[in-house]
């Protein structure tokens, strides 16, 4: 925006460039203007009554040409002073991309703030010794005038005087003149420096709206900074919980691996006790059917042994059933401990005892089967050994007992263990289920442990690159802190400067209204002396003539005083080169006068001029704001229309790229109408024979013709009968003929119907092949059902198109009637401004000329 503004600007300076070329004259009229006064020169030169004319003419004509001159310098002025506008504005473009060079054209501006103080005081001393000067001139002319008055110095004495107070007029106008261009000098630094002064205000306020977007910037990245470092907190908080989770989360994993692997461990443990048992299980089972074996044949042994081995029986049918019980318990049961073999061990060799005693009694039952007669004999005996039995027997039964609370114990035992190890297992579901939940668990951990950190890396970026950007906005809000700072204390002590120099600036502008004031005081007061001194001229010329009268009486009447006549001729040569000194130094001093209003005019219209040029560029700026917010309004129109160009392109982009699509259905379509005319062609090459069929047809059809006409002919006969009942006297005469005559004619009938049906359905025939052949021309020119669907919505599509296409159309004509109208409305416009600017700059030109002519007239007067 800027870089637009600044190519504005550039346009207007060269734009007024032009302008102010054109507000001069250019050489060629000038030439004309100066060729046109040597030809009126040239004929007033004979007559004698417009000398006065031609004085004054040429008078006009050297006006004109310092007039010129001056305008030429100002044109060169104004010329320089657009180079230097435009090279500040490239120094403003510069200034504004390096805004860091600023402090340095600070200090620049403040030197020449104190070379300008350090000038105005230079030019206050030399006003005040001007003041000085001219205060000793005034009391001088006070003296002189009283002299003047009371008229009692002598002539000479006051020419002198007269000389010595032009010389110091000369000196003073020298002087005054020194002033007047240093205090255009002064002007022209001060306009300068209030330029500067404004540039830097602008500055200003550019690097305070900078320095408050920074600040703003360093809110924002300070505000976003701490909602990262509080997102950071959170994270980090959520970092640690997850860590102290997933922590004891792993403690507990590796407390439930133990534990399962402890549990696994007295699995296997119990697994091989339970293996151990099954095989010792197995063995008593094997060891229990050989003791039922052994038990059945004792069994069997003792039902021999009736009476001596009923309580054998007894007991040992309580220890089968013991021995039962103990086998079904050690059926139900499964897991026995290792006390269990050794008190098995014990039973077995007890049962090996008892195998072998039972042994014993069978070799005795056999013996005594034997013996039994020596029994009888021997009752006495068998009665001893019988109860040494008994108390054998009641010794085992003892044991047997003892087993038997052994083998009680030993069932609760391992129902304790197997209620034991059935907790157990239901302690292992249980741990299972809770290793399978937490495995799971784990899984859900792990995969959010994974996601945390992969957030906590992607995080850990963007803290890095936030921390970064946030140490770097740091960096930059230190420096600009840093900056900020030096710029409030180098503003504050521009402020300082500037109100000291606005203040001095003031001083200067009181001193200057003062000197002003004094100045048109000095200036009556000189028009007074003037006014004065053009009487005392008119005393001094009538004195003059006085004394020449006076001379030439005393010449008349004192003719020895030869000397003194000599003597007052040398006065009088003297006197008239005194006079003619003075008459020169007067017009000197009128040449000079005449220069310094014409100069001071020329400074008040230059001042006026730069003022109504300062307004003129006040309003082009405004014309130039207006219509740049115009062509900014007309730029965003044209944008939008180009944004629904744009949109239409690409929907007609859209509609070519169906369209496209479409011929290439089209394509194909033909290219399947071209294979169907292939085909068709090959169905007529196929269908060769049909010249033949036609001959033949044409023959049949001869044959036909003639079967017709015979038929027409024995029709008009049957008809027009020349015998119509001859074939009726051959009924009588021969039937047989008769007959076939009646037959002849149902089968004339008969063949007249039939030929009738044959025409027709030939007719027929040939109408179905022509509609035939038309409707295959008709179905191979028209298109398919779905083409014929395709071309509806293309058709369709196309009058949408169509419609957006007109519509569009019609608006983009309107935009362009629009823009045609604006551009018409700021051609038209320029013009006025053209026109305006034309009958302006003449006015001006006729009021200058106006009052040159009236000051002239004027001076004249």
């Amino acid at each position: 925006e800027s870089h637009d503004e600044f190519d504005n600007a550039d346009k207007k300076m060269r734009q007024a460039e032009k302008e102010i070329e054109d507000l001069g004259l250019t050489v060629a009229e000038f030439q004309t203007i100066e060729n046109d006064f040597q030809s009126i020169l040239k004929e007033i030169a004979g007559d004698k009554s417009l000398e006065r004319f031609k004085h004054e003419y040429e008078k006009l004509h050297k006006t004109l040409i310092t007039s010129h001159e001056t305008e030429t310098k100002l044109m060169k002025r104004c010329k320089e002073l657009n180079s230097e506008i435009t090279s500040h504005a490239v120094k403003v473009q510069i200034t504004l991309k390096l805004a860091e060079n600023d402090n340095i054209a600070m200090d620049q501006v403040k030197q020449d703030i104190e070379r300008t103080w350090k000038l105005v005081d230079e030019t206050k001393e030399k006003e005040e010794v001007f003041k000085e000067q001219m205060q000793k001139l005034k009391g001088e002319q006070a003296e002189l005038t009283h002299r003047i008055e009371i008229d009692d110095v002598a002539p000479v004495e006051q020419q002198k005087q007269l000389e010595e107070l032009i010389q110091k007029k000369d000196k003073a106008l020298m002087s005054k003149e020194e002033t007047v261009n240093r205090l255009k000098d002064i002007r022209t630094k001060n306009t300068e420096l209030n330029l500067k002064r404004t540039q830097l205000e602008e500055r200003k306020t550019k690097l305070e709206s900078e320095v408050s977007q920074l600040h703003n910037g360093i809110q924002k990245y300070n505000e976003e900074a701490k909602t990262e470092e509080s997102r950071k907190k959170d994270y980090e908080g959520k970092l640690e919980e997850t860590k102290k989770k997933y922590e004891e989360t792993q403690e507990e994993v590796k407390n439930r691996e133990n534990e399962r692997e402890k549990i696994s461990q007295e699995i296997n443990k119990l697994h091989k006790n339970i293996e151990t048992l099954k095989t010792e299980r197995i063995k008593l089972l094997d060891k229990k059917n050989l003791e039922e074996f052994s038990n059945k044949r004792l069994y069997e042994k003792l039902k021999f042994l009736e009476e001596s081995e009923d309580k054998l029986r007894k007991e040992k049918e309580q220890h089968e059933e013991e021995i039962s019980n103990m086998t079904q318990e050690l059926q139900d049961k499964q897991d026995k401990n290792s006390k269990t073999r050794k008190e098995i061990t014990v039973m077995r060799q007890k049962n090996k005892k008892i195998t072998q005693d039972k042994q014993d009694l069978e070799f005795q039952k056999e013996n005594s089967k034997n013996k039994l007669q020596e029994l009888t004999q021997s009752n006495t005996q068998l009665r001893r050994e019988n109860d040494y039995d008994k108390k054998k027997i009641e010794e085992n039964m003892r044991e047997i007992n003892i087993l038997n609370k052994k083998c009680t114990d030993l069932v609760t035992i391992t129902k304790m263990k197997g209620d034991e190890i059935i907790m157990k297992r239901n302690e292992l579901r249980k741990i299972s289920n809770e290793v399978k939940a937490s495995k799971k668990e784990i899984a859900k951990l792990k995969a959010l442990i994974y996601q945390l950190k992969r957030d906590e890396d992607k995080y850990a970026l963007e803290a890095s690159n936030a921390y970064s950007k946030y140490v770097q906005t740091l960096e930059q809000v230190k420096y600009k802190n840093s900056m900020i700072s030096q710029l409030q204390k180098d503003n504050v002590k521009a402020e300082d400067k500037l109100k000291k120099q606005q203040n001095l600036y003031e001083a200067v502008r009181n001193d200057r209204n003062i000197y002003s004031k004094t100045l048109l005081e000095s200036k009556q007061e000189i028009d007074e002396l003037r006014r004065k001194y053009k009487i005392l001229q008119h005393q001094i010329t009538k004195l003059r003539e006085e004394i020449t009268t006076k001379n030439y009486l005393v010449g008349e009447q004192v003719q020895l005083f030869n000397n003194l006549q000599e003597e007052n001729a040398l006065n009088d040569q003297k006197k008239k080169r005194l006079e003619e000194k003075k008459r020169e130094k007067d017009e000197y001093i009128r040449n000079y006068e005449n220069q310094i209003s014409k100069l001071k005019y020329y400074i008040s219209e230059a001042e006026q001029e730069r003022m109504k040029q300062k307004k003129e560029y006040d309003m082009v700026i405004n014309d130039r704001d207006i219509l740049g917010a115009q062509l900014i309004k007309r730029n965003e129109e044209l944008a939008n229309l180009y944004e629904k160009i744009k949109i239409q392109q690409s929907n007609l982009g859209k509609g070519e790229v169906h369209y496209q699509e479409k011929v290439i259905e089209c394509q194909l379509l033909r290219q399947k109408i071209t294979e169907l005319k292939k085909e068709l062609m090959t169905a007529k090459q196929q269908v060769s024979c049909i010249p033949e069929l036609k001959r033949e047809v044409f023959s049949l059809e001869k044959d036909l013709m003639e079967a017709k006409t015979k038929v027409k002919a024995l029709s008009e006969e049957l008809q027009n009968p020349m015998n119509v009942h001859r074939y009726r006297k051959l009924e009588g005469t021969s039937p047989e003929t008769y007959e076939m005559i009646t037959k002849i004619q149902t089968l004339q009938r008969r063949l007249i119907a039939k030929t009738e049906e044959v025409a027709e359905k030939d007719f027929l025939i040939q109408e179905k092949e022509r509609l035939y052949v038309e409707l295959k021309n008709i179905l191979a020119r028209q298109p398919k059902p779905e083409v014929s669907e395709q071309l509806t919505l293309y058709q369709q599509s196309l009058k949408d198109k169509t419609k957006q296409m007109r519509s569009m159309a019609n608006e983009l004509n309107a935009a362009h009637a629009q823009v045609n109208h604006y551009k018409f409305e700021i051609e038209r416009l320029n013009s006025e401004l053209s026109s305006m600017k034309e009958n302006w700059f003449a006015q001006q030109r006729k009021q200058k000329k106006l009052q040159t002519i009236n000051e002239e007239n004027d001076g004249y007067s």
